[in-house]
């Protein structure tokens, strides 16, 4: 499943049935991301290509197959149907997530995640766009919040992932321009540089980090990142950050206050935090 084109305004859903038995062939365990660029509870995708997706994964157990959507009222249909007709599901080797670059799509779709059934259930802050109160969906017990309804118990996110925008426009970016390696200064002035001497710039900002890169995190997104990072380790929950972002995927790093922070859940009970 792909689609990179831009077709009247649009980028179509494009189906490649032909690649969906290549995890069978695969002798070694690895993580799946399925549909990385494209969301597998598209509208335009096919309950009977679904149905395949699912087969597959039920038929390589050996590997971790990890689902992110911006539709889970789908996601949760779909999921509910299997559920009741299989004494099966979940699978362990499923997981399930959503996407919420803000608080308000936090609000939306994460209620109706944790009211699906999944052996691992996580949320994808990317590109983070805003201040994010993760919470309530942290620690048990966790309430489904539904306004007009009974309020359902659910069991807490088990993995939370954040990240910046890469590319895009400059006001969606979590760094600014810093400095050029090795020199106190920037270079040639050019659109969206910050003219101002590494010791101006760089006081909240570790300096040793900051030679690395051309970018640094802006004030307010640190100290969004910091708090996303704080919750998770106040509730035990895994977080992994992917990067700041910036022009290129790399050009902030990943390193947020010394540590780049790589955890995945049910990892033998481990949660790591590599040091920078």
């Amino acid at each position: 499943m792909a689609g990179r084109r831009f077709v009247k305004g649009a980028i179509p859903v494009l189906l490649h049935p032909e690649r969906l038995n290549q995890p069978l062939g695969w002798r070694k365990p690895r993580r799946v991301f399925v549909c990385s660029l494209a969301d597998l509870f598209h509208e335009a995708v096919p309950d009977e290509f679904i149905d395949h997706v699912f087969a597959t994964m039920a038929l390589a157990p050996q590997h971790t197959f990890q689902l992110l959507s911006k539709r889970p009222e789908r996601m949760r249909e779909y999921i509910g149907k299997l559920s009741s007709s299989n004494r099966i599901w979940p699978l362990e080797n499923y997981w399930l997530g959503v996407s919420a670059e803000n608080q308000r799509m936090a609000e939306q779709r994460i209620p109706i995640l944790l009211d699906t059934p999944a052996a691992v259930r996580f949320v994808s802050c990317e590109p983070l766009l805003g201040p994010l109160d993760l919470r309530k969906w942290l620690q048990p017990p966790v309430y489904s919040g539904y306004e007009g309804t009974n309020s359902y118990e659910y069991p807490p996110l088990d993995w939370v992932l954040v990240g910046g925008e890469s590319g895009g426009p400059e006001n969606r970016r979590l760094v600014e321009y810093c400095c050029r390696k090795g020199s106190p200064f920037g270079p040639p002035q050019r659109e969206h540089d910050i003219y101002r001497p590494r010791e101006t710039i760089c006081e909240t900002f570790n300096r040793n980090e900051c030679q690395l890169f051309d970018y640094r995190p802006k004030p307010q997104a640190l100290e969004w990142m910091r708090r996303i990072r704080d919750d998770c380790q106040a509730a035990g929950v895994s977080l992994l950050v992917k990067g700041w972002g910036g022009p290129k995927p790399s050009s902030g790093g990943r390193v947020l206050d010394g540590k780049i922070w790589h955890q995945f859940p049910r990892q033998g009970g481990e949660q790591l935090a590599m040091e920078g």
